[in-house]
């Protein structure tokens, strides 16, 4: 009675709160797909030109100690790959994010000075840990003008750059396809070794005339001001006086000054041009298409230079509008077939404008509680609206029925039940893994919102709703058979069809337990009989894969081929992905014709193809991303893999990876393919690698162990790299009196990148090198006589130098080694299994204190074979409960229809299975 009294008020606060949630909308963060990531920081740390071992020792290490000092750190994880130190800390959940960075700026500041030269000052990512992802561009532009290269590097990032940055919701503008100006210090030995002066000495007293160095103090007026000499400026440095061993020369006596473009240690191309781009790096939460559309306005109200263009190049909000676009159509048809069922069935328009209405009111309060809950739209979760707008709708009809009829709330324990089975599919969430639950979590939200709020909705506003329109009570009772209807007798008919083909489901329910056979154990811890029968190598290997064939259902292919062969990927517009990987000893110049011959091929597409990106990374890595125009033809995208894969197969010995649409094409060769796997981890990498080499000769006593690799990758697609390895006779050394000191100065005057001696004022780096340097090679090295002293010797008389394999990454977490060996066992892979448990529990016994071993899989769903199955059985267990408490019975039916096919089911589903 209080609903009927107040029933326009309650519609009246109803709509204004939908109206109101129509204003969050734009706050609400929209984008393509989830962004949201663990609570972590990541250090990351460049070194140039320094090995995977050289980072660990010189940056990864002494940066993991200081930080190991503070507090709320869950987990620290580090890779140390060559010239990048990345260390990943994962906090707490009670850990302020904010306050931990300013933690870690203010050591970070304190150790800058104690790491090497060459490397750069550390960077700071928050809730960033995937580096390649911290990195995607929404929006990319190139800058045209009549210049130098250099020029118009320097305009975009001294002006353009600066005037856009403040832009709410950007996180970073990375310019590229610029190169820096370096300057050059250029010696001759020959020269040096005539006047008796070490290129050491010479490069000390240059760097000293570079730096700010202080003199003194002096007091003025009780005040003291400290004095300093002014460093030299570059211009000049040729004619400043330089004072060795008491002879006074002039600077551009001994060496020679130049400045040349820095050589480049990757690329970037968009369409095969070297333009330079400015690129737009959302931050996390932020709605791109709201960025995006204060990017181009800010950018269109930008006043350039004559002679200077800026054009759009790249831009993923369009794929994203699009992708809306279609969501949106979706659902209005799906809106509009259920409404269309509902006139059908009712025939009047009173009932359209109540679902619709209610309908809207749902959507109007959730969108206030999306806010609340910091739900980021994307594609997942506007797929979970479109999903609940059907239950939704459902919820209200149910609702207006029985209200239409009853005018009472009795039907309300059934809305709840028949909601609380659809929520109980999200139980399945909590167990599945974490980086899947950030992924969900806003499907998650979206759906238990829009279901919750329903609940409201339906025992609120349509009963309001039904009062003000003046809904009368319809009789629902039948006297007998003869009232009812035509199409109510045909209702009748069907009902009791039904009724017939339950009855002799229940007679077949014992045949089900047969679909089950491929979960039947391979092997039983006790009974004999069952491990010669069933458990026995003849049923294994040519009965058992027969049988399941014929008896296993539709169950047997979702559970080998989904589960074991699928994978997650990210929803995204359609591209095609082309990998190159060279091989070792390939320089950067040489993967730069390879892509250019690519780009020359693709090309000849533009019609279809909207642009391509060329990003070559290192000497050895290239790729190229494909996308392609809305009006190309579907076929397109296949038919041009195909081509790639064969022009790129006649390319020489380089191995290719081409995937994006269809069936991929790669002829990489990974050492991690391996059947079985085993993890060392400890503190010291040198024991380490010894207790590896003692495991793998175990394995290698086996008849059956194919081969064992050792210290293979912790990530698909890395491959070990080649170094040289100098090996040396302390003795010998002794004998020619030659120390380390006079050695390790001996090799970097003849190392290829240029020793750094400091950075002007607008960040040029000042280098120091040989003439001959270009010219030097590992023969020159090692048959050039050095003096030291009063020796002169050969570095090939008491060393030598070998190529050896390396990792290209050392993995470390808190601050543990970690290190992998894989094997390939030859027959059941049932044998191979046992094989490698027992060979771990031995091995276990003699393993030091510190030092751990363990198995390893490869996937999530591998720890446990049938673990994902006991999650999708949660889901008909938690309906099975709230049945027993909506219809106050555990029985399904009538108690009297509980037979023995039940127990059979409960016991094969919840004992052999798991």
């Amino acid at each position: 009675m209080v609903l009927k009294n107040h029933s326009f008020s309650i519609i009246l606060l109803l709509t204004a709160l939908a109206l109101t949630g129509l204003l969050f909308i734009p706050y609400i963060s929209l984008n393509l797909n989830p962004t949201h990531r663990y609570p972590s920081v990541t250090v990351q740390t460049g070194y140039i030109n320094a090995t995977p071992e050289e980072v660990e020792r010189k940056i990864t290490r002494p940066i993991e100690g200081v930080l190991t000092t503070l507090s709320g750190i869950s987990k620290m994880y580090s890779t140390s790959r060559k010239e990048r130190s990345t260390i990943t800390l994962e906090l707490q959940s009670w850990v302020n994010t904010e306050m931990f960075r300013f933690q870690v700026l203010t050591i970070l500041r304190q150790i800058h000075q104690s790491l090497p030269d060459q490397a750069g000052f550390p960077s700071l990512l928050i809730n960033k840990p995937d580096e390649e992802k911290s990195f995607d561009q929404i929006l990319t532009y190139s800058i045209f003008a009549p210049l130098e290269r250099e020029a118009i590097y320097d305009y975009a990032v001294n002006i353009l750059s600066p005037l856009l940055s403040g832009i709410d919701g950007l996180y970073k503008i990375h310019v590229t396809g610029g190169s820096k100006k370096e300057y050059i210090i250029e010696y001759n030995q020959d020269l040096l070794k005539s006047h008796h002066i070490t290129p050491e000495k010479l490069g000390t007293h240059i760097k000293a005339t570079l730096r700010n160095i202080p003199i003194g103090q002096i007091d003025e007026n009780g005040q003291q001001w400290r004095v300093s000499m002014k460093p030299a400026e570059m211009d000049n440095i040729a004619a400043i006086p330089i004072k060795i061993d008491n002879h006074l020369y002039r600077g551009g006596s001994l060496f020679k000054v130049f400045e040349r473009e820095e050589k480049p240690m990757a690329m970037y191309r968009i369409d095969g041009k070297n333009n330079i781009r400015i690129s737009f790096i959302p931050d996390d939460g932020a709605n791109h298409l709201q960025l995006g559309k204060k990017i181009k306005d800010a950018i269109g109200k930008i006043s350039l230079p004559s002679n200077f263009e800026i054009l759009k190049e790249y831009d993923t909000t369009e794929y994203i509008q699009s992708e809306l676009d279609k969501i949106k159509e979706r659902t209005l048809y799906s809106v509009l077939i259920l409404l269309t069922f509902v006139f059908l069935a009712y025939r009047k328009w009173k009932h359209i404008f109540v679902v619709i209405s209610g309908m809207l009111i749902s959507l109007g309060v959730s969108f206030i509680l999306y806010y609340v809950a910091a739900v980021q739209l994307n594609l997942y979760s506007l797929a979970a609206i479109t999903i609940s707008l059907g239950i939704v709708i459902d919820n209200i009809i149910v609702m207006v029925d029985h209200f239409r009829k009853y005018q009472n709330f009795q039907i309300i324990p059934a809305i709840l039940s028949a909601t609380g089975t659809t929520l109980s599919a999200l139980v399945v969430f909590w167990f599945l893994p974490i980086e899947w639950q950030w992924n969900l979590s806003d499907f998650a939200k979206v759906l238990f919102i829009n279901l919750s709020v329903s609940i409201g909705v339906a025992f609120i506003f349509i009963p309001a709703m039904m009062y003000q329109l003046n809904y009368r009570v319809v009789s629902s009772t039948f006297a007998d058979d003869s009232n009812i209807s035509s199409k109510g007798q045909l209702y009748k008919k069907v009902a009791q069809l039904f009724c017939q083909v339950q009855k002799c489901h229940h007679g077949s329910d014992d045949t089900d337990i047969w679909f089950t056979i491929i979960y039947v154990p391979v092997h039983h811890k006790t009974s004999s009989l069952y491990n010669k029968t069933i458990g026995s190598d003849w049923y294994l290997e040519y009965a058992r894969p027969i049988l399941n064939k014929y008896l296993g259902g539709t169950l047997r292919l979702f559970s080998e081929y989904v589960y074991t062969r699928g994978s997650f990927r990210s929803i995204e517009e359609t591209k095609l992905y082309v990998n190159a990987y060279l091989p070792l000893g390939s320089t950067l110049n040489q993967t730069n014709e390879l892509m250019k011959k690519v780009e020359h091929y693709i090309k000849q597409y533009s019609s279809e193809i909207k642009n391509y990106t060329t990003d070559i990374r290192d000497h050895q890595n290239g790729s190229i991303v494909i996308s392609f125009h809305k009006n190309a033809s579907e076929s397109f995208p296949y038919t041009l893999k195909n081509r790639l894969i064969s022009f790129c197969s006649d390319l020489g010995e380089v191995e290719w990876n081409i995937y994006g649409v269809g069936k991929g094409f790669s002829n990489l060769s990974y050492e991690n393919s391996n059947q079985f796997m085993v993890e060392f981890r400890g503190y010291n990498l040198e024991h380490l690698a010894k207790l590896e080499d003692d495991f793998a000769k175990l394995l290698e006593l086996h008849p059956r162990i194919e081969q064992v690799k050792r210290n293979i990758n912790l990530n698909w697609g890395e491959k070990k790299d080649q170094q040289y390895l100098l090996s040396l006779d302390f003795r010998k050394m002794s004998e020619k009196n030659v120390d380390l000191l006079s050695l390790s100065e001996f090799l970097h005057q003849n190392n290829q990148w240029p020793n750094t001696l400091s950075y002007t004022k607008d960040n040029k780096a000042i280098r120091i090198q040989k003439d001959d340097l270009r010219d030097n090679d590992i023969w020159d090295v090692k048959n050039t006589y050095h003096s030291y002293a009063t020796s002169t010797y050969l570095v090939s008389e008491f060393s030598k130098i070998d190529k050896q394999f390396t990792l290209p990454t050392l993995h470390k977490e808190n601050q543990q080694y970690i290190r992998r060996c894989g094997w390939t066992y030859i027959g059941n892979e049932k044998y191979g299994q046992q094989f490698q448990d027992e060979s771990i529990r031995k091995f276990e016994k003699v393993i030091p204190v510190g030092y751990t071993i363990k198995n390893v899989k490869n996937n999530f769903w591998s720890k446990n074979k049938n673990q994902q199955y006991w999650y999708i059985t949660l889901i008909p267990l938690m309906i099975f409960v709230i049945c027993s408490i909506q219809f106050e019975s555990i029985f399904w039916g009538h108690p009297n229809h509980f037979n023995h096919s039940h127990v059979v089911h409960w016991y094969f589903y919840y004992v052999l299975l798991f």
